[in-house]
């Protein structure tokens, strides 16, 4: 057994002013906001801890019964909300967003004409991303 007292299991999330003052931006500076859900984000990111499990029937008849150690982060695991917003930070990184001081959740990116801003702020696996053009961020 696994003690999750000894392990992160909570996420930060975005804070509520945040997202106002995001929607003030995009509405004096006429950006496009884009919200929604990450389908299945859990699953994107890797586990920390082992975690073992007896395989069922839908793993197939070969595996039923088995033992079965879980690589991803999966929903109802107590980790599973740190390992993805660990995941998801990394992966923004990767694209040169960057975290505000202010709110780890709130996340920037100067484009290249070095005058204006995109932003995506996080709230689990929900977000909502501001900027010239809110899709091409998600994309």
């Amino acid at each position: 057994l696994v003690n999750a007292l000894n392990h992160n299991i909570y996420s930060t999330t975005v804070k509520s002013i945040s997202v106002k003052v995001l929607q003030v931006i995009a509405h004096k500076a006429n950006l496009n906001i884009l919200c929604g859900d990450i389908d299945s984000a859990y699953v994107n990111a890797y586990s920390n801890k082992k975690v073992y499990a007896i395989a069922v029937d839908k793993f197939g008849k070969e595996m039923r019964c088995k033992v079965i150690i879980i690589q991803r982060a999966l929903y109802k695991l107590r980790t599973s909300s740190e390992r993805w917003h660990s995941h998801l930070s990394d992966t923004l990184r990767s694209f040169k967003f960057a975290s505000t001081r202010y709110d780890n959740n709130v996340w920037i990116w100067l484009l290249k004409d070095k005058k204006t801003y995109d932003y995506i702020c996080t709230y689990d696996d929900d977000f909502m991303a501001v900027g010239t053009n809110a899709q091409q961020i998600m994309d």
